[in-house]
């Protein structure tokens, strides 16, 4: 199988698995890019974001079928976007002028934007970042706080931020429980004893 079917394969099959959608799975570049800006400023909320982080991001649109991110010097974020039908040069400009610490990636999500994405997408962002930086080792107790504050700056009800938080903590226990049934001995025990069988 080529790259480009390959590619589309996977992205069906993550918008499917995570969201139980079926059907046209690319947006457009302007979605993505709210999006991708979005989830980094959240994971971000206390204006630091580690190397573990941003590889989560990274990979996680990358098997959407979005973008790739690298590190600059400045230790901002350099975003550039592969898409299944190539690289958009204007997304790439847009996007190597972002920088998270000083633009906010949220504006088009905060409830006074008017915007359709702050109607469906608030919640989907705040579970995204809450996801990042677990996955970087940085959701810390003042990580978390920053968060809700950033949730109220966009006048999103606390409440609700709450609630993603707690199925983002019931998923993360459940992902564990799971591991510790199929995988007692961890899976690279058991990778190692298969392999040695072979």
């Amino acid at each position: 199988m080529s790259e480009e079917p390959t590619r589309q394969l996977i992205s069906e099959w993550m918008h499917q698995e995570k969201y139980n959608h079926k059907g046209e799975t690319k947006r457009k570049f302007y979605a993505d890019l709210c999006h991708a800006k979005g989830v980094i400023k959240v994971a971000a909320a206390d204006l630091k974001v580690t190397e573990d982080t941003k590889r989560w991001v990274e990979g996680y649109f990358a098997a959407m079928g979005l973008f790739n991110i690298k590190s600059k010097e400045n230790k901002q974020i350099h975003i550039e976007f592969f898409f299944v039908t190539g690289v958009s040069e204007e997304v790439l400009q847009l996007t190597e002028k972002y920088k998270p610490n000083v633009e906010d990636g949220t504006v088009p999500y905060h409830s006074k934007s008017g915007l359709e994405h702050a109607k469906y997408g608030q919640l989907w962002l705040f579970y995204d970042g809450f996801c990042a930086a677990s996955a970087g080792g940085e959701l810390t107790p003042e990580k978390i706080t920053a968060i809700y504050a950033l949730a109220k700056k966009m006048i999103i009800d606390e409440a609700k931020i709450k609630q993603v938080q707690e199925i983002f903590e019931q998923e993360q226990a459940l992902r564990k429980k799971r591991l510790e049934l199929l995988f007692p001995n961890g899976v690279s025990t058991a990778i190692k004893e298969v392999e040695m069988e072979q």
